[in-house]
């Protein structure tokens, strides 16, 4: 066979299943800088640094426009603890 390049496997679903290698590789060509680790052992900080840029690269949705939403959501939901 020609090439011998590697298939990706797909889930249930039809969605193609990457290593972290391979994630981390097509991150880092959107220009996201992450490392193996943030992938495999992801804390809530790089879970949220990446999420951040990814809809800032593909939806031109910087992340400080979303935290006045986010911020007035909070403080409903303190709100509504409180009256319980």
């Amino acid at each position: 066979m020609a090439g011998n390049k590697k298939q990706p496997q797909h889930d249930a679903a039809g969605f193609p299943v990457l290593s972290f290698v391979e994630l981390r590789d097509c991150l880092l060509a959107l220009g996201i800088s992450v490392t193996t680790e943030d992938i495999s052992k992801p804390s809530a900080q790089t879970t949220q640094m990446i999420y951040g840029q990814l809809v800032d690269i593909l939806m031109g949705i910087p992340m400080e426009s979303m935290e006045g939403p986010r911020n007035s959501l909070l403080g409903m939901m303190e709100h509504r603890v409180r009256e319980l």
